[in-house]
């Protein structure tokens, strides 16, 4: 996966699971667009505009997409986290106080 991919399917990710899959079409460029049309034409992650009778007011706020992720979409997104999670852990600057203790 390219780095937009990444970043899209966790924006994805987090639509899905924070806002039922209302997603925020303005947080998305033109290549976000482009990457979302090619995953719905394979099923990878179903990304579709609210009925016009559904859309809320709100201008660049307002989530008029849905997206529904596949299995697989979800398995990615898990194993993407979890990666940068575990980067994220060996770069933090702060110690735990038991590591603290077993330094001394």
């Amino acid at each position: 996966m390219t780095r937009d991919e990444i970043n899209l399917l966790l924006y994805f990710e987090t639509c899905a699971v924070d806002h039922g899959g209302l997603v925020r079409e303005s947080a998305m460029n033109c290549d976000d667009q482009a990457i979302a049309e090619a995953w719905s034409e394979n099923s990878y992650a179903m990304y579709e505009r609210v009925q016009a009778a559904d859309h809320k007011p709100g201008g660049a706020s307002a989530r008029n997409h849905v997206v529904t992720l596949s299995n697989q979409a979800f398995e990615d997104a898990h194993r993407l986290r979890r990666e940068r999670a575990d980067r994220q852990f060996k770069n933090r600057t702060r110690l735990t106080v038991a590591e603290a203790r077993a330094a001394i």
